[in-house]
């Protein structure tokens, strides 16, 4: 797929989903030397069960930048806080049991989540 958009020339992110991480890579474009970005979220089916915002925007030079901006959902912290009929409650025992099968090197960093690409 990246040489696919590579070879374009014209893309300024892949945004793609359902990996065990979240990751931001700069990849190199045709042409002028210029970046594309290839933009990873985390599944929310294991940890860490995030969501990301994807932003795009026009600078005041007319230059094009993409702000990231990765959400926690509003589970409780201690599931056994609360009643098993509250969707709050249910999505802390998600969070709590998505731990259970850790990837192992699947760690991502901070550098990964929020962020602005130029």
């Amino acid at each position: 797929m990246g040489r696919l958009i590579k070879d374009t020339g014209n893309v300024l992110a892949w945004v793609n989903g359902h990996d065990h991480v979240n990751r931001i890579l700069a990849r190199p474009a045709a042409g002028e030397g210029g970046t594309w970005w290839e933009i990873t979220t985390a599944s929310h089916i294991d940890w860490p069960q995030q969501a990301r915002i994807v932003e795009v925007a026009a600078d005041e030079a007319g230059g094009l930048f993409i702000a990231c901006t990765t959400l926690d959902h509003h589970g409780l912290v201690d599931p056994r806080a609360g009643a098993l009929a509250d969707p709050l409650t249910l999505a802390g025992w998600s969070r709590e049991l998505s731990a259970n099968p850790w990837q192992p090197g699947a760690e991502d960093g901070a550098a990964d989540r929020n962020v602005i690409l130029a």
